[in-house]
């Protein structure tokens, strides 16, 4: 019999241990990479002539080489350069011999993060209206080598000429186990960032041909990634090949399948079979004959799949879904398949007293979400028509108390399930120091440890909003341990407003909040590493006997120093910490003290 360990008797609720562990999440620096826009708020008037400067005399960036500015798939308007200001950025596009790279895309990064992108008209230009400095400008061109950022930290007075150099090209090959593949694509890398990666990478041609330009010279030791669609990616390191030859590099592709046996012991003579096929390496579900004990099919990509046969309809003779999984790395997987009967799936209903439950909704879910379908009798008692072999989850529902579910396979006959009566909430409205309500916030609820000695699933984790009174729109919670937390919005600092509460079954909880009116507190920390990140921690003394607790967190600057911006009255528990060591823990008066220091243990 599988029956969930019998309970501890709970605490009332109550402020539990202080865990900052979920909350105090380490402040990671903000980074900003390249992407590329196809667009400039200004107006795009066809451009002035200028005088431009002669190609020989223009600053070259220096080749390294990075990932493209573009990203796949992002969707451009081309545009023409806008006319030149005095408060303009004119950029020309050139090659190796000084003539214009028409369509070239220039990008300029500003040092905020913010990108604005043009594509060079038939000359070769681009203007940047009123750009904001200092900044990083780049140009890319199909065929030619990606360039290093070239840094502006003043507007130029004349047009800044950029020079790409073209680079080598390389030709592909593509087959599959039927002869060249049609529609395969390619992209270089040079670990671990990519290289070269066109806007839209490279097909290849009915006859499987495809070619890659803009390469470096010497591409020994980058890495080709090819794939098809339904066949495994290739990922190849290339050697130090002489690029723009006659002989292509030849790279097979092998299809994603699946190899299916079915076990004939069970069938009926003269038996309907049909393979019910499903999954993400399926694509869209299949339903196909299978009139032999052995087929190879076809699958549309990566992923997890499922599979089972049929025997006339899935009333009549079915076999247990079976998951299989294909990859790049393993693009084949084998199956046996064998029809099984009817078994059954049955089990008792209790309270936790061990009374039955009569008139219990009770559901069974296959592996692929078929649903059975049933309610417990007078003597708590459930029974399904299950599929022999296969695995079913199975949950009772009753309103007003906490689900329950497990996992069994069929056949199965002494299933218990034991429903507790949930906790009612008592909703009270949220309100921040001026009194206004919360709207909008949200509140996380987040499950205890699962019990070690029992067989009950733990509770999801989920979030509630408040709506515009700043009240909570959740009339139970199930009973158990909950950490409930209110997160405040912070620039430089994490803070939250944290419950801990164990339940009782049928326990009422009210949730609420009137957050108190702020006081700063700042303080400098001796000791702790410059150069590694620091953070100082604040959490209550003693947690509150009823209600929400404020807890926080705040990063140290180069100096030492921290701040928390808005902390409620209390007495706090202050700490640093840092990878491999820490500071002394002091406790304060909030707003009595309004600085601390701290030292290195």
């Amino acid at each position: 019999m599988s029956r969930s360990a019998e309970r501890p008797p709970r605490a009332s609720t109550r402020g539990g241990a202080w865990v900052l562990a979920a909350l105090t999440l380490p402040l990671a620096a903000l980074g900003a990479g390249w992407l590329l826009l196809d667009s400039d708020p200004t107006p795009t008037p066809t451009p002035a002539p200028t005088s431009a400067a002669p190609p020989a005399a223009a600053p070259r960036a220096e080749r390294a080489p990075r990932a493209p500015l573009a990203t796949e798939g992002q969707p451009r308007a081309l545009l023409r350069a806008p006319a030149a200001s005095a408060a303009a950025l004119r950029v020309r596009v050139v090659d190796a011999a000084g003539a214009p790279l028409s369509g070239a895309r220039v990008a300029l990064r500003a040092q905020a993060g913010a990108v604005r992108g043009l594509s060079a008209d038939a000359a070769g230009r681009a203007c940047f209206s009123a750009p904001s400095l200092p900044a990083e400008l780049i140009a890319l061109a199909p065929g030619h080598l990606v360039p290093a950022a070239t840094r502006l930290s003043a507007l130029p007075s004349e047009e800044l000429v950029l020079q790409l150099e073209a680079g080598a090209s390389l030709r592909l090959q593509v087959e599959g186990p039927r002869g060249p593949l049609a529609g395969a694509s390619a992209e270089l890398y040079d670990p671990p960032v990519r290289y070269l990666a066109p806007d839209a990478p490279a097909r290849s041609d009915a006859a499987g041909s495809l070619s890659l330009s803009g390469l470096p010279p010497a591409p020994a030791g980058l890495e080709l990634s090819v794939r098809a669609p339904g066949h495994a990616a290739q990922r190849l390191t290339l050697p130090a090949l002489p690029l723009g030859g006659d002989a292509p590099l030849p790279v097979r592709l092998e299809p994603f399948s699946l190899a299916l046996t079915l076990d004939a012991s069970g069938l009926a003579p003269g038996a309907d079979l049909a393979l019910e096929l499903r999954g993400e390496a399926v694509g869209a579900r299949r339903r196909l004959p299978m009139a032999q004990a052995e087929l190879e099919l076809s699958l549309a990509g990566a992923g997890a799949g499922w599979a089972r046969l049929v025997q006339g309809g899935p009333r009549e003779g079915a076999s247990p879904w079976r998951r299989f999984e294909v990859s790049d790395e393993a693009p084949r997987a084998e199956l046996g398949l064998r029809l099984a009967g009817q078994a059954p799936l049955a089990g008792l209903i209790v309270d936790p007293a061990g009374e039955p439950l009569s008139g219990v909704r009770v559901e069974a879910r296959d592996p692929c979400g078929a649903l059975l379908c049933a309610r417990s009798g007078p003597d708590g008692r459930f029974r399904f028509a299950a599929r022999a072999g296969e695995r079913y989850r199975v949950e009772a529902r009753r309103l007003g108390c906490t689900p329950f579910a497990t996992e069994s396979p069929a056949p199965e006959e002494n299933l218990v399930l034991i429903l507790t009566p949930a906790s009612r909430v008592v909703a009270r409205p949220f309100r921040g120091p001026d009194g206004r309500a919360l709207a909008s916030a949200r509140l996380a609820f987040d499950p205890g440890a699962p019990d070690p000695h029992s067989d009950v699933a733990p509770h999801e984790a989920f979030e509630v909003a408040l709506d515009a009174e700043g009240r909570l729109d959740l009339s139970e919670l199930p009973a158990g341990r909950w950490t409930i937390s209110l997160r405040e919005p912070a620039q430089r600092e994490l803070r939250a407003w944290v419950l801990e509460a164990e339940l009782e079954p049928g326990q009422p909880l009210e949730l609420g909040l009137s957050a108190p009116v702020r006081h700063p507190l700042r303080g400098r920390v001796e000791g702790a590493p410059r150069a590694g990140r620091v953070q100082v921690d604040l959490r209550p003394v003693e947690p509150p006997r009823e209600g929400f607790g404020f807890v926080a967190a705040a990063p140290v600057d180069e100096e030492g120093s921290f701040g928390f911006g808005e902390v409620p009255p209390g007495r706090y528990r202050v700490v640093a910490r840092w990878e491999g060591g820490r500071s002394e823990v002091r406790e304060v008066e909030v707003p009595e003290v309004s600085y601390v220091g701290l030292a290195a243990e």
